[in-house]
């Protein structure tokens, strides 16, 4: 889009200059015409006292020259417009627009995918964590599964308490199995935008990442959206582009003249020029210099459509500017709902792992002590370990909310990490 906008304006930058044109051609006649003319005295005499009188005509008059076999047409044409009402400074306008909007498009799609790579990046950083956990939770899971058993067959575990440890092991299962699907596919993803192919975890540098804050309240991204948000500019851009080709139809259908130079040094003739010999002794060589003016002098429904049409174009340009911006601030003012949501969630998981690591010490003293069970410390590791694994899952969204508000606020994006 880019090259194809930058040639538009090299084109219509070019309609400013004088432009050059050549013609030619050569033609072969195989029974060429004989020259027509009027011999001496064809239409008789006038006496004047000598013997044969006055020749009418005193001498030959050649009506039509021979041909001759060859004919040769040469022109160099040259035209150069040098008043056009400001519609050739106006397409100069729309097509260096047009390629500012370009431009636009491009950056746009370099930060969608770089933001695209971070968030697929950070989540699979939290979700390797998690990944962590649930394998660590189900190793624990299939401990207590033995131990389960163990206390069944001795009759000191009913059979509903068994089938609730079952339960509990096959959901860790299930929930490593979702977790490591999704995982693959966020992997799948990266090798996608990055090209690189098979990627697998191992080949990622995934450590976790620190919790990301906002620095700044809502107002303020309302703000910086206005200044630095693409979808924004690349609106305004063709709303002002939609303006300018109105007032492009609107010039164009008021029947005004334009003004141009036109020049023409041509040949014609049965000589080859600079060759042959003889070639402009017979005045067969012209230059012409002339100054026109063009125009539709009675109204142009046709040109009068296209204005109309234009001036819709550019009222639906306006109206997707505003939605645009509006647009924004409905998705600033969301993202900043969720991110309040997502740092509650994460809060109360924060609080939640300080209970269950309070439990699990006291669970380790009586267990050590002698006078714990391994089962019931088990159980509260899983159920902290469970805990664990949501939590990274919390805050790979948070980071992911927080990286569509950096491309909301686009240019004037900018974080801090606590």
């Amino acid at each position: 889009e880019i090259r194809s906008a930058s040639a538009s304006l090299s084109s219509a930058k070019a309609q400013r200059w004088p432009s050059l044109s050549t013609q030619s051609s050569a033609t072969f006649i195989g029974n060429p015409p004989d020259a027509i003319s009027l011999p001496a005295g064809a239409l008789g005499a006038i006496p004047d006292g000598s013997p044969t009188g006055m020749l009418l005509p005193p001498q030959e008059v050649v009506l039509f020259e021979s041909v001759g076999h060859t004919q040769y047409s040469f022109a160099l044409k040259g035209a150069m417009p040098l008043f056009t009402w400001g519609k050739l400074s106006l397409g100069i306008t729309l097509a260096d627009t047009a390629l500012d909007l370009a431009k636009l498009q491009y950056r746009k799609a370099v930060q969608e995918t770089t933001l695209r790579i971070r968030g697929l990046y950070v989540s699979a950083c939290y979700l390797s964590q998690a990944l962590e956990a649930l394998n660590t939770q189900q190793r624990i899971g299939e401990r207590l599964m033995d131990l389960s058993e163990q206390s069944s067959r001795a009759g000191f575990l009913t059979a509903s308490d068994l089938l609730g440890t079952q339960i509990a092991l096959k959901e860790a299962r299930l929930a490593r199995a979702m977790l490591n699907e999704k995982l693959e596919r966020i992997l799948s993803d990266i090798a996608r935008y990055t090209g690189i192919p098979e990627l697998s975890q191992d080949q990622l540098a995934l450590s976790p990442q620190s919790l990301v804050l906002v620095p700044w309240n809502r107002d303020d991204a309302l703000a910086r959206s206005a200044i630095g948000n693409l979808d924004v500019a690349m609106a305004e851009l063709a709303r002002f582009l939609r303006s300018g080709q109105s007032s492009l139809a609107k010039k164009q259908s008021y029947g005004l003249p334009d003004f141009g130079l036109q020049l023409e040094l041509s040949y014609a003739g049965k000589l080859f020029p600079f060759i042959e010999e003889g070639w402009k002794d017979k005045d067969d060589w012209q230059f012409t210099l002339s100054l026109g003016a063009g125009g539709s002098m009675w109204p142009n429904k046709a040109l009068y459509a296209d204005v109309a049409k234009a001036e819709a174009e550019e009222a639906k340009a306006a109206a997707l500017a505003n939605e645009a911006r509006r647009a924004v601030s409905a998705f600033i003012r969301e993202s900043y709902l969720s991110l309040d949501l997502h740092k509650a969630r994460i809060e109360y998981a924060a609080l939640k792992q300080s209970s269950w690591a309070s439990e699990l010490a006291q669970s380790r003293a009586l267990l050590d002590a002698g006078s714990g069970s391994e089962s019931d410390y088990l159980k509260a590791m899983m159920q902290a370990l469970g805990g664990l694994a949501e939590a990274y899952g919390s805050l790979a969204e948070y980071h992911s909310v927080l990286l569509g508000l950096e491309g909301a606020l686009g240019d004037a994006a900018w974080v801090q990490s606590q």
